[in-house]
This record gives C-alpha cells, structure tokens and sequence, in this order.
C-alpha cells in the first residue's frame, strides 16, 4: 500500500487526507484487492499467539475458514494450533492471502516481501475496515475521525520544539491513512534517554510508572550509577513485580521504592488483565483487580524531577492523578503516546492545559506502531 503523493507539510497532509470514512475505506479496499471479509477466505494468519488465534477465531464465526498458520519460531512448525496446522514461512505460496497478526508486522512484511509474496495484509487493516468486528483500540481511528480532530492536531504539531519532533508527528497521521508500515518513522535513540535535549541530574527523583520487570530501571543505572535520590518503581501486575523485585540492583536497593499498584485519576481498585508481560493493562473485561493512587498522594511532599509513564493506555487518567504534581514542580516528563491514537496530541494538549511553560520532543524508538513518546521539559 502506498501513498498517493506524496505529502510534504501537515496542511498538505489534510488537504490530502480523506474526508469521511466512506472515501477512506474505498481507498483502502482499492488498493488492497479487498472487496469484503470473503477475501480471506483460504487464508493463512502469520502469527501464533494471542492476537493470531483471536483473529482466527473471529473470522471462524464470520464462517470464513483459514489454511493455516505460519510462524517464524521453529519450535512451532508442524503443531496444530485451534486445529490449524502450523507451516514454516518458506513454505507458503507466493500468491498465498496472509494475514500479519504481529506487533512485529514491519520486519515480517519486509521478510514476506522478500520472499516474493504480494497479497500480505497487517492485522490493522482489517480493524480499520471492519473496527466492530476486528476491535483494537492502537488502530481504532480512520481518516475522518483525523479531520475531526483536525485543530487539536493542528495545535499539538505547532507546539512541537523541533523539526525531528514535527516529521515524527507528520509521519504517523500519514500511517493512519495509507496503513503502509513504510510511512511509519525511522526508530531513533535509546526510549526514555533521548540524546540532545534531554539530561538527568544528580539528585533525581524518579518516577517509574509502569516500571514492567526494571528495564528502565536498567537504563537508569547504567546512566546514573549511584547518582540519584530516590526511584519509584511502579508495577501492577504481580508476576511483573517479581520479576522487578529480582532485578533491582542490591547496591541501590536503599533509593530504590518497588510498589505493585498502578496510578490513576484517583484512588481505588479497577479491573486489570494480567498476563506477566509488558502489556498487561487496565481494562474493562480484565479478570483481576489492582490498587490505584494517584501520584499527588504517593509523592506527597516530595520533589519529583522525572516522571516516565508507559502504563498501557492509561497515561491520561495517570497525568490526571499528578495534576499538582506537574503543576507545582514542573517534572521532566517521558510519556507513551502510541497505545490509542488520539493520544499523538491529546496528552501534549493535557499537559499545556496543566502548565504552558513545557517545551515538547517527540521521537519514535520502534519499528512498528509502538514505541512513540512524548518527551517535555
């Protein structure tokens, strides 16, 4: 799928961009070859795990049978999975229908394209073409819910500090509409620890919301060493927090605060998914419960310096919950803006209506959708 001219500015981007969903899925569907779900049919879904057999199981009671499925682990090959049998990518048909149900969609397209196969859909394809049937909040929005956003767009994109910041934005509106993982941004420099415009000082105050086993805790130690003032590390899922617990450096232990609960808008317990992995999250349908707080409460009387939230979409209700926070200290803020489209801008929008003297970076750290974050300081 690619562009159809290319787009130099963000008011080239809308002149361009569709104006109703009707138009932006006639285009999709144009060029795709895709004319309705009975496309699929005979299909192979390039993924095992859960996204992979969710995606089976919805095209199975829409009565469109798969082939198969392909996986790059080997361990996988020949197993049956839901009664499908799994087959090596080597050996598909070169004009075979797949379907790319991976957070990894941009390297296995390239590897798919390379191999000669043409007819390779990622997964969001079809949750932008069929948002009830295939719903997946990442890709949850079309070009026209873009142009209904199109003045907080607008002033997120002219509040960004630089150049790299804006073509980072402008880059992923464009992936909205053309779904080609080609226009996605270049991934650049190490997440959280940005080179040129962002630094730590020797008396940080950390704030780790969503702190998963201590990766960036990880990264923190290797920057800081001993030089810092205190770490809070935040993680609501228990086997996560475990693991965290197991991978705190022993030296460090004094500054660093482990705490299993999650931040929120305010105080309670609230539906959670937990699966033990980096994206386990609060959700309506979640089986288990977690604490929350808000970060005004837990901080109370304290100097933050740097908050860093990657809690699964959740980011908003956090920012909510460390109005005074931000408000009064005006921390160094690192925020995931790639779990919901919308929050590309709406969470610079929330953090301007809180204080308006933050300067905004944006850089992408990842191959795919993930991996955006909004830096202020």
């Amino acid at each position: 799928m690619k562009t159809r001219k290319k787009i130099g500015s963000i008011h080239d981007f809308f002149k361009q961009c569709p104006k109703t969903r009707l138009q932006h899925t006639t285009a999709i569907k144009k060029i795709t070859g895709i004319t309705d779900l009975s496309y699929f049919e005979g299909s192979v879904i390039f993924g095992t795990a859960r996204l992979g057999r969710e995606i089976h199981s919805i095209l199975r009671r829409n009565e469109i049978e798969i082939m198969g499925f392909s996986d790059n682990d080997k361990r996988k090959w020949g197993r049956r999975i839901d009664g499908l049998k799994v087959t090596p990518p080597s050996n598909l048909q070169s004009e075979q229908k797949i379907i790319i149900a991976s957070k990894s969609f941009h390297e296995i397209l390239s590897q798919l394209r390379v191999a000669g196969h043409k007819n390779v859909f990622p997964h969001y394809v079809l949750t932008v073409l069929y948002p009830r049937t295939f719903p997946n909040p990442t890709f949850q929005i079309d070009a026209a819910g873009l142009i209904r956003e199109r003045k907080n767009i607008m002033n997120a994109y002219c509040k960004l500090e630089d150049e790299h910041s804006k073509s980072v934005f402008l880059s992923l509106l464009k992936f909205r509409v053309s779904l080609t993982p080609f226009d996605l941004p270049k991934p650049t420099g190490e997440p959280y620890f940005p080179d040129g415009f962002w630094s730590l000082s020797d008396t940080e105050t950390y704030v780790d919301a969503g702190a998963y086993d201590g990766d960036t805790l990880k990264q923190f130690i290797t920057h800081k060493g001993a030089k810092f003032k205190r770490y809070y590390a935040i993680e609501p899922d228990q086997l996560n927090y475990k693991k965290l617990l197991k991978n705190i450096p022993r030296r460090y232990s004094r500054k660093i605060t482990p705490l299993q609960l999650g931040l929120g808008a305010k105080k309670g317990s609230v539906p959670f998914a937990s699966c033990g992995k980096i994206d386990s999250s609060v959700r309506n349908e979640g089986k288990d419960t977690v604490e929350i707080t808000t970060l005004d409460e837990l901080c109370r009387g304290e100097e933050v310096s740097t908050i860093k939230m990657d809690v699964e979409g959740y980011e908003s209700e956090a920012i909510s919950g460390a109005k005074n926070t931000i408000k009064k200290h005006k921390p160094k803020l690192a925020l995931s803006a790639y779990h919901y489209p919308r929050h590309l801008w709406q969470l610079q929008l929330q953090i301007m209506s809180i204080r308006k003297d933050y300067r905004f970076y944006l850089r992408h750290h990842g191959l795919g959708i993930d991996g955006t974050i909004l830096y202020a300081i």
